[in-house]
């Protein structure tokens, strides 16, 4: 994942490279998910698509939220803030998915 948080000088700016970096944990997650349908069993990928569907609802609420709560604050800054928080909710669902993966890939 490329580091744009060095070249950042606005709200703007930071804004978009936390865009671009949740763009990058989406694509984790896609990948992850396509090797984890090669490597394990149907019962156990599909307990893997079962999670991920239930897990695309809570972040659709959680964003929904956060726009509420966060991002309608008033004022860039909260818009950095409210994305960075996003980003962050998409990086925890990608790295358990690494974290499946690597369980068995050993």
């Amino acid at each position: 994942m490329k580091n744009t948080v060095k070249n950042t000088y606005s709200n703007a700016d930071m804004r978009n490279c936390s865009y671009d970096a949740m763009d990058a944990w989406f694509k984790v997650i896609d990948k992850d998910l396509a090797t984890l349908k090669k490597i394990l069993s149907s019962e156990k990928y599909e307990a893997i698509v079962k999670s991920q569907k239930q897990w695309e609802k809570y972040q659709e609420e959680e964003f929904k939220t956060n726009n509420l709560v966060v991002f309608n604050k008033g004022g860039t800054f909260y818009h950095v803030v409210s994305v960075g928080d996003k980003a962050h909710i998409v990086k925890e669902r990608a790295l358990l998915l690494n974290s499946y993966v690597n369980l068995y890939s050993e």
